[in-house]
């Protein structure tokens, strides 16, 4: 039984609490996860994990050992890869997630391009904005709008989404246009609020120099980003989004942009993946990919 696989199921269980995740994520039964993990307690001499019916936990020398593990392994992936980078084709299962905005306008109508150049690798596609673990789910990367301040995360930027304030004619036409961001102060908004930390998200109005934040009145407040935008469709108040998800309701006429003498401040976007895991050479492939992808998006600014 090879020494580095058992030590590799090893980590899996105690990153995912469990034998029968950790043998799903592996690709293994959960009879072979077993018997490695037997195999390294016999040979250690030391019981590695606390087993019960609910839970899988590492005991004090199994803490110990998972710590110098993940160093080790990660330091195996990384020569291997340094080795066979140049001849190696990304190929297996490649699980990522994200917004269903991002998901629907601008990744999955351009996965064509990268199937066709990866065709080892099989995509795994979720479209969620809630928080998601992706060491206990078993996702590889995320693709995630805002500041993540996760220390467990390691970030790469894609780019950053240009910002603007927009409304319905209807809307405009019954409740007037404001002038200033002040004046949005006595305007219906919908607004979003954060599906983590149910923190609500301020209109934001930079001009010579001065920033303004502005909170409005809301008779509904919204968890993700379509959902303000069909409200805002709907007459229902003034909505500040990302350009690239507004673009064609201001080209049919649908939403009328305000306020055009202020900047807004843009939503940075990143691809997210664990920083304890060693970057594979299939998320290195979508990473690359995805930069390019948004790089090449209308609205998104791409620094260097």
């Amino acid at each position: 039984m090879d020494r580095f696989d058992s030590m590799r199921a090893f980590a899996r269980v105690v990153e995912l609490g469990s034998f029968t995740r950790a043998a799903d994520s592996l690709n293994l039964p959960k009879t072979t996860v077993s018997a490695q993990i037997g195999a390294l307690e016999r040979r250690l001499g030391v019981r590695l994990l606390n087993r019960t019916t609910r839970s899988v936990t590492a005991t004090p020398e199994g803490g110990i050992y998972y710590e110098r593990v993940v160093s080790l392994l990660s330091d195996l992936d990384e020569t291997e890869a340094a080795v066979t980078a140049s001849r190696v084709e990304p190929k297996g299962r490649l699980r990522i997630d994200m917004p269903p905005a991002i998901g629907h306008r601008i990744v999955i109508p351009a996965l064509g391009s990268f199937i066709e150049r990866y065709p080892g690798i099989v995509l795994e596609v979720g479209c969620t904005d809630r928080p998601v673990d992706l060491v206990g789910e078993g996702i590889d990367c995320v693709i995630r709008g805002n500041l993540i301040h996760d220390e467990g995360l390691v970030a790469r930027p894609l780019g950053v989404f240009d910002i603007a304030t927009c409304a319905s004619p209807a809307y405009l036409e019954k409740y007037g246009t404001p002038a200033t961001p002040m004046e949005m102060e006595n305007h219906l908004v919908c607004r979003l609020f954060s599906p983590k930390n149910r923190r609500f998200f301020e209109f934001d109005f930079t001009k010579n120099g001065v920033r303004t934040n502005v909170k409005g009145r809301h008779v509904a407040a919204y968890n993700d980003i379509e959902s303000s935008l069909t409200g805002a469709l709907s007459g229902l108040g003034i909505v500040q989004l990302p350009l690239y998800i507004l673009e064609e309701h201001l080209a049919t006429g649908r939403l009328t942009r305000i306020l055009t003498d202020y900047a807004t401040e843009g939503v940075p976007v990143n691809l997210l993946y664990p920083e304890n895991r060693m970057l594979s050479a299939k998320v290195k492939a979508f990473a690359s990919w995805s930069r390019d992808l948004f790089a090449s998006t209308k609205h998104v600014n791409v620094a260097g």
